[in-house]
């Protein structure tokens, strides 16, 4: 690379600085990454949506968008650090639902977590439970400039005003991409996606087992549907855990 494409590259990066859209798994990246990649590239495949993270690649007036979980296994040991010129969009989802869906990536999908233990042993568990969630989100609004808070719930409830405002949070603001949004929010309903991805070839979104639909990578995406998994006795330990939660992040519906 040039000097000259570097620092006009530099130029870019300042007046439209790079997009770091940062969550715990499962909160929903796979969904949004979809109706992100719908809005700038509606012709592209569901594959090369999953994997798009550079979308700047369609045009240089299109800021670099990275979707990361940031290390969430190692967070306490080290302070997020995303560069200098940036925005950093926090994609925040109730961690009841985000420690459910955990339960099943991990027992069902990717392994890690012993499958012979509940749901109820996960969320107490100090690597992969409800604790380590809040912390997680607690720890980044502590340690890092938030340039905007996207809830899951809005999401699912609201999604042409949640995406219009985050695409002018993350420099979207031109009107063939504002168009796009009603388009992009029907062709990636949750059924659709789900379908395309159980005859998708990426292996990360097919399914394990297509006799379970818990082993599903689209899984269910329900708000509030820890409801169905935890019983009365953990839903009450998981409401007094969330006492610790940042209030910034909690999302009233």
């Amino acid at each position: 690379m040039s000097l000259i494409t570097k620092n006009v590259n530099k130029v870019i990066d300042y007046f439209l600085p790079p997009v770091y859209i940062v969550s715990y798994p499962k909160a929903g990246r796979t969904w949004l990454r979809s109706l992100l990649a719908e809005i700038i590239n509606p012709d592209a495949s569901i594959d090369s949506k999953i994997e798009l993270t550079q979308y700047s690649r369609y045009s240089p007036f299109i800021p670099t968008i990275i979707f990361t979980h940031s290390d969430y296994k190692n967070f306490e040991q080290k302070d997020f650090k995303f560069g200098r010129y940036r925005k950093v969009v926090v994609l925040m989802r109730d961690p009841r639902d985000i420690l459910v869906s955990s339960y099943f990536e991990h027992t069902l999908r990717t392994g890690g977590y012993d499958k012979t233990k509940s749901l109820s042993d996960f969320m107490r568990d100090p690597i992969y439970g409800l604790e380590k969630i809040i912390q997680y989100y607690n720890s980044l609004l502590k340690n890092t400039d938030i340039a905007h808070i996207i809830h899951y719930e809005d999401l699912s409830r609201s999604p042409e005003e949640t995406l219009l405002i985050l695409c002018k949070v993350v420099g979207l603001k031109d009107a063939k991409y504002i168009n796009n949004i009603p388009s992009a929010i029907s062709r990636c309903d949750f059924k659709r996606m789900q379908k395309k991805a159980k005859n998708s070839n990426n292996f990360r979104l097919k399914p394990t087992d297509k006799t379970n639909p818990e082993s599903q990578k689209i899984r269910k995406g329900k708000v509030h549907g820890y409801t169905n998994y935890l019983s009365e006795k953990d839903q009450e330990f998981a409401s007094n855990l969330l006492k610790k939660l940042d209030k910034r992040l909690v999302c009233q519906i």
